[in-house]
């Protein structure tokens, strides 16, 4: 009779039946002692992708450098083999940049959707990569595993582009007199520059408002500028102050790059306007002094 499958069996053999030629019996075999389970039914067909179902969709570009990626099968799943691996391959030199095991940490399994979450490895910025799966990853309920991915074209996706990122020391105030100020910037890309000049207290305004010419509140600036840069060079734009920036006080100079759709960090400069003044307490000789020495500094 043929066994069915995907059940377990045990072996049973009573006592004394079984004698060997020496004329002993054997002791037999008692139940769960020798036990077995049967293969998976193998006609069973194996679990299959829904394409469409892919995150990031294949061909994807400016994907998060740390995505969660998901695919949905036309079958309920479970974790396949503990050596399989799911591997995110950088397409340029075909080396693994994330590899993750069944059930290890940032992968889960919900019914059919199996979902890989980035939570320590972060992609490189704009990097195309494509996803291999080993066979038997993960298996149906009765237990045929899927077949896997090895295919380079299959499911492929870009990562995002990197901001602007300042130079060192920039951007600066490069120079200053009662008139007017010179702004100096510099990013490693091609794109524009934008500062507002506001007052000292209040909130900080944001990329946006930045862009927009306008301080924290939505009201236009003190000062509202910007002007183009080229990647890797210094940018310097002469600025005149106005009846909005008045001597007497200090201003912050907020300023942001933009490069297509990316923004820099917002960098916040210090503009003091106020003239010098004597500090009488640090000073030699005091006003009213009467014994100053004739010889003395």
């Amino acid at each position: 009779n043929q066994l069915s499958f995907e059940k377990s069996y045990y072996i049973t053999v009573p006592s004394n039946i079984i004698q060997g030629i020496s004329g002993g019996f054997f002791s037999g075999i008692s139940a769960n002692q020798w036990s077995f389970t049967t293969e998976a039914d193998q006609s069973h067909p194996a679990p299959q992708i829904i394409e469409e179902s892919r995150t990031p969709q294949p061909g994807a570009v400016e994907v998060s450098r740390n995505p969660v990626v998901t695919v949905q099968f036309n079958e309920p799943i479970k974790w396949g083999n503990s050596t399989s691996l799911f591997q995110v391959v950088r397409k340029s030199d075909n080396v693994a940049a994330a590899t993750f095991t069944p059930g290890q940490t940032g992968t889960s399994i919900s019914t059919d959707l199996l979902s890989i979450s980035f939570t320590s490895t972060t992609l490189a910025w704009g990097t195309e990569y494509y996803v291999m799966v080993m066979n038997d990853f993960v298996r149906s309920l009765n237990d045929v595993p899927f077949a896997g991915i090895n295919d380079p074209e299959y499911w492929t996706f870009t990562t995002e582009t990197q901001p602007p990122i300042w130079a060192e020391s920039y951007p600066r105030i490069a120079s200053q007199n009662a008139n007017a100020f010179t702004f100096a910037g510099q990013t490693d890309q091609t794109g524009t520059i934008y500062f507002v000049v506001t007052s000292t207290g209040g909130a900080a305004p944001t990329t946006q408002q930045i862009v927009a010419g306008t301080n924290a509140n939505n009201q236009p600036a003190r000062i509202a500028f910007n002007t183009a840069m080229t990647a890797h060079s210094e940018v310097a734009s002469a600025v005149n102050f106005n009846a909005n920036t008045p001597a007497g006080t200090y201003y912050y100079l907020y300023a942001v790059a933009r490069s297509g759709d990316k923004y820099s960090e917002v960098i916040r400069l210090d503009i003091d306007r106020q003239a010098p003044t004597i500090e009488a307490a640090q000073s030699f000789p005091v006003d009213g002094y009467t014994v100053m020495p004739v010889d003395s500094e």
